[in-house]
């Protein structure tokens, strides 16, 4: 999707917008690679701490604005 921005006073409307649209895109690939890596792990045979590992992994491609139900004191000691 572009924008075209003719009108220079609406870049502070349409700005905010061109961010939540990629921050959807961003969220929208990490549930396809958590849903491939995590839940559909196949014949995988992961004990806690690998799935623990796994999902930091993830978790840090995520911006850490979104990881609001995430105590700060854990994303600052596991996020990669």
């Amino acid at each position: 999707m572009k924008i075209l921005i003719t009108d220079w006073s609406s870049f502070d409307q349409v700005f905010p917008l061109a961010l939540k649209y990629q921050v959807g895109i961003e969220v929208l690939e990490f549930a396809n690679r958590f849903e491939e890596r995590f839940i559909g792990q196949g014949m995988d045979d992961r004990d806690i701490l690998e799935t623990l590992d796994l999902a930091w992994e993830l978790l840090s491609e995520l911006p850490v604005d979104l990881l609001k139900r995430i105590p700060q004191d854990m994303i600052q000691q596991y996020r990669r």
